[in-house]
């Protein structure tokens, strides 16, 4: 996901400065790409919940909290009679716990997404109706767009849909979720015995400019 959503930028902003220098990109988890790191068969890479290792050169590049969406014409339908002064309220943050009677779209079990999600529930007396579960965060951006359900997604979906969320305007509500859900941490990492050489200390430069424009629109949406 993060590959498809930030790596053209990257790329965008990178090549044309380094046009000789090849990329080889690697998608897995954490635990895997830092076995490779480790054992100098990748230079570097961005991670989430990475193992900590004595050998590691940590950067912050950002903290992701996952978002609450949904068309404004859903909560017209479930909402009828003060929809207009619950989506203003709304816009303060949101408690999932008040809106389980409306349908929600999200990421199959075992995501770390869906995790946090269901340790949430687990802990909450009313339970949510999970009308539709995919693997397809894009899938269920669409789904909510549409006003089939409450959408649960990451911000970075957000992101990769800025231009057509910009658009949509008051149609497509995005809340900041009150409940205490674990946020994502994402980490660019490299060696701290090994010196990359210049291109690839350009290459992080970059890449920690791309992911700080993305953070200013999470300032943001926090703000507004």
């Amino acid at each position: 996901l993060r590959a498809s959503a930030f790596f053209p930028k990257i790329w965008s902003f990178y090549h044309p400065t380094h046009p000789n220098i090849s990329i080889e990109l690697i998608s897995d988890n954490s635990s895997k790409l830092n076995d490779l790191l480790l054992s100098g068969k990748i230079d570097l890479y961005i991670g989430i919940d990475v193992p900590f290792d004595a050998n590691q050169k940590r950067i912050e590049l950002t903290r992701e909290k996952i978002q609450c969406c949904m068309a404004q014409s859903l909560l017209e339908q479930y909402r009828p009679e003060n929809w207009s002064g619950l989506l203003l309220e709304f816009q303060n943050g949101i408690s999932l716990s008040s809106v389980t009677d409306i349908p929600f779209l999200t990421l199959k079990g075992g995501n770390r997404l869906r995790q946090g999600l269901d340790l949430f529930f687990s802990r909450q007396r009313e339970k949510p109706y999970y009308l539709f579960e995919c693997d397809q965060q894009e899938l269920i951006y669409e789904l909510t767009k549409d006003g089939a359900g409450i959408g649960i997604l990451s911000p970075v979906i957000l992101y990769q849909n800025l231009k057509e969320i910009k658009e949509l305007g008051s149609s497509f509500c995005i809340f900041p979720i009150q409940d205490e859900i674990p946020e994502n941490t994402v980490w660019l990492v490299s060696r701290n015995d090994f010196q990359l050489p210049h291109y690839a200390l350009d290459l992080i430069q970059v890449i920690c400019m791309v992911f700080k424009s993305y953070s200013g629109m999470l300032s943001k949406r926090s703000e507004d």
